[in-house]
């Protein structure tokens, strides 16, 4: 998978935890916009994967949304050639 498909994949699974919970909890747009401190047209582009989160701002909304965030970050394996 190419670097900006691996992005716009993982955006779009951002993106679309972040409509499934704000729905679960019962909160519209403009609802999530007040609790966040930001505009509704800003929670638009969160949900429709329109926009790069920050980690600051991914980490506010998961824990305003009550969403789990683990980041796992690894050193590929490089394939080794048996002789």
């Amino acid at each position: 998978m190419k670097t900006t498909e691996a992005i716009e994949k993982f955006q779009s699974d951002i993106s679309d935890v972040i409509t499934r919970q704000r729905i679960l909890m019962g909160l519209t747009q403009n609802d999530l916009a007040e609790i966040m401190g930001v505009f509704p047209d800003t929670v638009n582009e969160w949900e429709s994967g329109n926009t790069y989160f920050t980690l600051e701002m991914l980490v506010k909304i998961c824990s305003r949304l009550d969403i789990g965030l683990e980041v796992k970050i690894t050193p590929r394996q490089k394939e080794v050639n048996e002789p």
